[in-house]
């Protein structure tokens, strides 16, 4: 079994794609995590080999600049809507609302589209060894996010 510390980095390869937490420089999470630091832990505690890394590299980093500019989309949406709520214009902010779960709709399918993309890299039991350390850190952060407002780690915010 996977210890903490590692699985924490290796499923960080998975979270990646599916968090918009922010962090600062060191050992960030979230999207301004360098890929190549990810899939330096995936080779070690997955087994990748170079080559396949190197492609994994290549999706994540496609992945983080399209969940950034998702991101900042998002952002400049909800501002929107709020002003538009400010402004007691009901239709318009419901109008940007509806634009909102578009893009959310869209972010989790680039999500999904690109997990898929390192899926189809990975052999059957390294794909097994990822699933199982992303399902016990899922487990990890139920807990936790339980005794913090049940707030999920995996949920798009703009």
């Amino acid at each position: 079994m996977i210890g903490r510390s590692p699985l924490r980095a290796l499923v960080l390869g998975a979270v990646l794609l599916t968090t918009p937490a922010l962090a600062g420089p060191g050992h960030e999470r979230g999207p301004d995590r360098d890929p190549a630091e990810t899939v330096e832990k995936l080779q070690e505690h997955v087994g990748l080999d170079d080559a396949t890394a190197q492609q994994v590299v290549t999706i994540m980093e496609a992945a983080h600049a399209s969940g950034r500019a998702l991101r900042v989309e998002g952002r400049e949406l909800k501002d929107s809507m709020k002003a538009l709520m400010d402004a007691e214009d009901w239709e318009g902010a419901e109008a940007v609302f509806l634009q909102i779960q578009d893009l959310k709709a869209e972010a989790h399918a680039a999500r999904e589209a690109a997990r898929a993309e390192v899926d189809a890299l990975l052999t059957v039991e390294q794909r097994m060894k990822l699933r199982m350390a992303m399902h016990e850190r899922r487990q990890h952060h139920r807990g936790h996010h339980a005794r913090n407002g049940g707030r999920s780690e995996s949920s798009t915010r703009f």
